[in-house]
């Protein structure tokens, strides 16, 4: 008998087992147990890679998502060995322990391999009984393939999500374009109920994906440093409110929120006053809010330029 049974050409019983993208392994060193498993497993119509040998099982291509029925006796490197390189590989598949030994040394064969964070879904002793043996293969197997169609969705998901993710560039072309637009919302005092204020929302009209919201380029442009751009062009974007706003009689002030990497800007104050004094905008008419989206760098720098 060789070390390795591929039983690949075994039949399916359908479309959940048919999947090539959990495959099964089973490991034992008795050749006789080995060809009785593959037998079980050929029962359940399930496709199956065998091996007696443990050290040529762990040269094979074994995936996260795979299952693996482990024997724990085993000469050359025994079942709590194999899952101790499995788990120090990185590779985490689905454990059916079995052996020979006492009930107990089975669950504590399992309790090692959860304190690696393995996953152990089944103990089985020996002598193995068919039928039972054959429900545990197909209900675990099952639920490593659900598992994989779940990781191979989120991975799709998480494809997409970065093929029409927004890129730097696009972001300073919105600079660059006076893409950005501001919408105003009110303050209103409880007591009087006059209106005080407005806070500046920001928001991107894309000339392609349409109106963009700040979640969604806001953290981009912290990331690339690009903030003190984002705030010069909300900053142009709110004079122009508020010049619009005096000339209708409304007397406003209008809150800008401002990142941590403005405050470690050292010419901000001076950026800032150079705008509001060109468009002769008074200093008070705008209030500084410093968002809590990212960490001061600099503190003493911080507290110079606040």
């Amino acid at each position: 008998m060789n070390d390795e049974l591929d039983k690949t050409d075994s039949p399916s019983i359908g479309s959940l087992f048919k999947s090539p993208c959990s495959t099964i392994y089973l490991v034992d060193d008795d050749e006789d147990y080995a060809e009785l498993m593959v037998d079980m497993a050929e029962a359940a119509e399930l496709k199956t890679i065998c091996f007696t040998s443990s050290i040529q099982f762990l040269q094979a291509p074994i995936g996260n998502n795979d299952l693996v029925v482990l024997d724990l006796n085993m000469p050359e490197k025994d079942g709590i060995e194999v899952m101790r390189d499995l788990s120090d590989s990185q590779i985490r598949p689905t454990f059916i322990l079995i052996s020979g030994f006492d009930e107990r040394v089975l669950h504590s064969a399992k309790q090692l391999a959860e304190s690696r964070s393995l996953h152990v879904a089944e103990i089985l002793c020996k002598p193995i009984d068919t039928e039972h043996f054959i429900t545990v293969l197909r209900k675990v197997y099952s639920e490593c393939l659900q598992e994989y169609t779940f990781a191979e969705k989120s991975d799709a998901l998480t494809i997409k999500n970065d093929a029409n993710a927004i890129t730097v560039d696009e972001l300073k072309q919105a600079f660059k374009n006076r893409e950005l637009l501001i919408y105003l919302q009110p303050q209103i005092r409880f007591d009087t109920e006059q209106l005080v204020g407005a806070e500046v929302l920001v928001r991107w009209q894309h000339p392609v994906r349409g109106l963009v919201y700040p979640d969604q380029f806001i953290p981009l442009a912290e990331r690339e440093q690009l903030m003190a751009e984002m705030t010069e062009a909300v900053v142009f974007k709110t004079i122009e409110a508020y010049q619009k706003l005096q000339k209708t009689g409304i007397h406003l002030t209008l809150s800008i929120n401002i990142s941590a990497q403005n405050i470690n800007q050292l010419d901000f104050p001076e950026i800032l006053a150079a705008h509001l004094n060109k468009h002769k905008v008074p200093h008070k008419a705008f209030m500084l809010e410093l968002t809590e989206s990212e960490i001061l760098t600099d503190t003493s720098a911080a507290l110079d330029i606040l």
